[in-house]
């Protein structure tokens, strides 16, 4: 939620659009839509999250006023390929990585969840988390399991924290600053409550990638194929102890050593 993507940029387009209304053209709207967009991007550092959401958001703006149909994969897979070409060792940046995994996993998770559970927030927050958890456990071998908690907290001020922070930035007004102060200590109170919380943060052990990819196959199983669970587990399951087997069979000597140099 914190990480600045897509959801900062809804508020930032909800205000200019507020603002550009106010000239009753739809062209001069959505050109001032992508001004505000690019001045945002640059506002926050270009990092790979901003920049993904930033193209996207231009992609839908240009589709509106060149009458064309917006296509999701389209846009997430150009605004990836703008950021190789741009420097192409960006693809092992993790906030690249959380950045895509998280709208990926809202447009393909978000209908399974709403369903079950009506509350929109919470929807949004679990579809996004979906394919985010398993690169947590693989990059930090860690997991939560009170985002949805932090979450729900945290979406009562962020939007109005994020609107004046974008007014400030261009109307200095002391009242503003001190509102803002005001709501950026709850925010870090709620952080922290959230923070110390029991199974905040849930060490793992470091895992393969084959095991988060069989993670993910497990989740699109469960949402999709609930049916062919059984065997999946199953071949993973024979899978593993063929590889024990072989290994019990192997009588080859290994030695490890540690070396600790001056250590104590």
């Amino acid at each position: 939620m914190l990480a600045i993507s897509g959801a900062h940029f809804s508020y930032v387009i909800l205000i200019v659009t507020w603002i550009s209304k106010k000239f009753k053209n739809k062209k001069i709207e959505q050109i001032s839509l992508i001004i505000a967009i690019i001045f945002f991007m640059n506002l926050t550092g270009n990092t790979p999250s901003v920049v993904r959401a930033g193209i996207m958001g231009i992609m839908l703006i240009l589709a509106n006023l060149l009458r064309r149909q917006y296509d999701f994969y389209t846009a997430i897979c150009t605004s990836l390929l703008i950021q190789i070409i741009q420097n192409p060792y960006v693809i092992f940046d993790i906030g690249l990585i959380l950045s895509y995994s998280g709208v990926l996993g809202i447009v393909k998770f978000y209908d399974f969840f709403h369903s079950k559970i009506k509350f929109n927030l919470i929807s949004i927050t679990l579809s996004a988390n979906v394919l985010i958890i398993p690169i947590m456990i693989y990059k930090f071998n860690t997991i939560s399991f009170t985002f949805i908690i932090s979450n729900v907290l945290a979406s009562a001020i962020l939007g109005l924290i994020i609107m004046l922070e974008f007014i400030v930035s261009i109307i200095r007004i002391k009242p503003l600053f001190i509102i803002l102060d005001i709501l950026l200590s709850i925010l870090s109170k709620i952080a922290n409550f959230c923070a110390n919380l029991p199974l905040s943060k849930v060490y793992v052990t470091t895992q393969t990638v084959y095991i988060v990819l069989g993670i993910y196959i497990l989740i699109y199983l469960f949402v999709k194929k609930r049916k062919y669970i059984p065997i999946f587990i199953a071949v993973i399951l024979i899978f593993n102890l063929g590889v024990k087997f072989y290994k019990l069979q192997n009588n080859e000597l290994i030695v490890n050593f540690i070396d600790v140099r001056a250590g104590r």
